[in-house]
C-alpha cells in the first residue's frame, strides 16, 4: 500500500511541475478577481519565467524517471 501512496505522490508533483511550466510559458493564467491582481501576476510571470521554466523541466524530469523507476519496480 505504502508504494502506492508513494507512486501517487511522485505523480501529484509531475503534475505540479507541468503546471508550473505551462504557466511559466504562459499557456495558464492564474484566476484573478480584480485587475491589478491580475497585472501583477503577470509581472511575476514575464520577471521569472527563466528560472520557473527550468526548475518545472528539472522537477518533471526527475519525477517522470522516478514514476517510470517506480512502475519497473512495482511490474
Amino acid at each position: 500500500m505504502a508504494e502506492w501512496i508513494g507512486l501517487l505522490f511522485e505523480v501529484v508533483f509531475f503534475a505540479l511541475g507541468l503546471y508550473l511550466y505551462l504557466y511559466a510559458l504562459g499557456k495558464i493564467n492564474l484566476p484573478a478577481a480584480r485587475a491589478e491582481k491580475a497585472a501583477a501576476a503577470e509581472r511575476f510571470r514575464q520577471r521569472n519565467r527563466g528560472w520557473m521554466r527550468i526548475l518545472a523541466l528539472a522537477m518533471m524530469a526527475i519525477f517522470g524517471l522516478n514514476i517510470a523507476l517506480h512502475l519497473r519496480a512495482l511490474l
